[in-house]
């Protein structure tokens, strides 16, 4: 007849409940003991960027700054930041299919400067290491606890021309832009840097 029937049976649903009813539990218990624990804490990053889209030759040019707390118990040597426009590079680690016509130079960062240093980008610098979508800036001065760092930054990529994970140039100005700035990675009690 071309109709599909479910049959629900009322054990199943019960489970569903029981589940709902659990995460839920868990999620208030954990929202109120982090709210009540005086030792729970959240890092914080403050962004200011100002950025330029040039339709003709599909690039973004941006600088940013950034005012990153370390609200942690811990003292951080390094600080991770998110390049996702690296994830067009050629050599990127990705574990799907991508276009090779959408290749890119990804981020190409111009200069970045950590507390009034300018720090040293190229491939043997001791200032960063570079991961497939990863930057690790490796500070000469630790964080402390309850401190902040300035973190400038200036780059720019190109809009690959395929249209892919939520990216892309669709010609005659329209574009699709995501994932578009240096972003500080999080840092907590769990897992360290993410």
């Amino acid at each position: 007849s071309g109709k599909t029937k479910y049959n629900l049976r009322f054990g199943d649903n019960n489970k569903c409940w029981a589940l709902a009813i659990l995460n839920w539990r868990y999620y208030l218990f954990y929202k109120s003991f982090a709210i009540q624990n005086k030792n729970y804490w959240q890092n914080k990053s403050v962004y200011n960027i100002s950025a330029e889209l040039f339709p003709d030759s599909s690039i973004l040019k941006g600088r940013e700054t950034v005012k990153y707390f370390n609200n942690s118990p811990d003292t951080l040597g390094l600080i991770v930041v998110r390049l996702y426009q690296n994830i067009f590079k050629p050599e990127a680690t990705r574990d799907w299919l991508f276009n090779k016509l959408g290749f890119t130079d990804g981020d190409v960062l111009e200069f970045i400067e950590v507390n009034g240093d300018t720090l040293d980008l190229s491939v043997e610098s001791k200032d960063v290491s570079y991961g497939s979508t990863n930057l690790f800036i490796h500070l000469t001065k630790p964080l402390m606890p309850k401190d902040s760092a300035v973190i400038k930054f200036k780059w720019h990529f190109k809009i690959p021309s395929v249209i892919q994970l939520r990216m892309g140039d669709y010609g005659e100005g329209d574009m699709f832009v995501s994932y578009w700035y240096p972003q500080i990675s999080v840092y907590d009690d769990v897992d360290g840097w993410d």
